[in-house]
């Protein structure tokens, strides 16, 4: 029909509009603004405490330094008083001090010398591995020890002692360890004196000792071999020793050979 017709009314059919979805969902655009810019400074305060973190890090293990620091927190925790002199070089590779000395109480320690030097490249490849390891001139005083009450058990029955198998997260090569002159000494025992101690070792599925060797005012020992880490435990060792007696001086060399299981 013509709604410009005279003689027919005309009736419009309602119309029913609904609001844009847009003004629906209008009322959470700030809620989700807000938890936009959250989540986005939340993740850049992360990132820059990592950035923070690897930094002092970085600095700690590879400046002088920071092995100064480091040197200077162990004297301020420590329980007792500790000094160190000369302190130099840096923990991802070389470590030196001179003069270091310890007292708690009727404890107290010295080493006249320290060299520490390192593959840490070698930890890539899952490996710990020590060039060099320097100590000189080690002496410790103990105080006198208490008497300690022994108390009665049940006897138990023995039962074979089973060796697991060892297996180490990363191979360990250790290429020169010399320790010269340690003495220790209790206020109620002479002092126990070593002279010197020697290894180069390395290890895989076993112990490889290319070298250990302790020498002694009354014993020397040195030790050769394989010893295996998994079952049956293969054992090759070669052994020479002697020890020195008030009297007379005894005299040995052998092999051990054969399995731990």
């Amino acid at each position: 029909a013509n709604p410009d017709s005279d003689n027919i009314p005309y009736i419009s059919s309602p119309t029913f509009n609904s609001p844009p979805i847009s003004i629906i969902i209008t009322p959470f655009k700030p809620i989700i603004m807000t938890m936009r810019r959250f989540l986005k400074y939340s993740l850049l305060t992360v990132l820059l405490l990592l950035i923070i973190i690897i930094a002092i890090t970085a600095w700690l293990i590879s400046t002088e330094s920071g092995l100064q620091f480091i040197g200077n927190q162990a004297k301020n925790f420590a329980p007792g008083e500790l000094k160190i002199a000369n302190l130099e070089g840096r923990i991802i590779d070389r470590v030196s001090f001179n003069d270091l000395s310890y007292q708690d109480g009727e404890t107290t320690a010295k080493v006249e010398s320290f060299v520490f030097d390192w593959d840490a490249g070698a930890l890539l490849s899952y490996k710990v591995h020590l060039e060099q390891l320097h100590i000189n001139n080690v002496e410790i005083n103990l105080p006198k020890s208490e008497p300690v009450a022994e108390e009665s058990e049940p006897e138990k029955k023995s039962s074979p002692v089973e060796i697991p198998d060892i297996e180490l997260p990363v191979q360990i090569a250790l290429d020169d360890i010399q320790i010269n002159h340690i003495s220790i000494q209790t206020a109620d025992a002479e002092p126990f004196i070593i002279d010197n101690i020697n290894l180069q070792s390395q290890t895989s599925d076993r112990l490889i000792l290319q070298n250990f060797q302790v020498t002694a005012p009354l014993f020397n020992v040195k030790l050769a071999g394989d010893v295996g880490f998994v079952k049956p435990h293969k054992v090759q060792l070669d052994l020479a020793w002697n020890a020195n007696l008030p009297d007379f001086k005894v005299v040995g060399q052998g092999e051990v050979t054969g399995d731990m299981e």
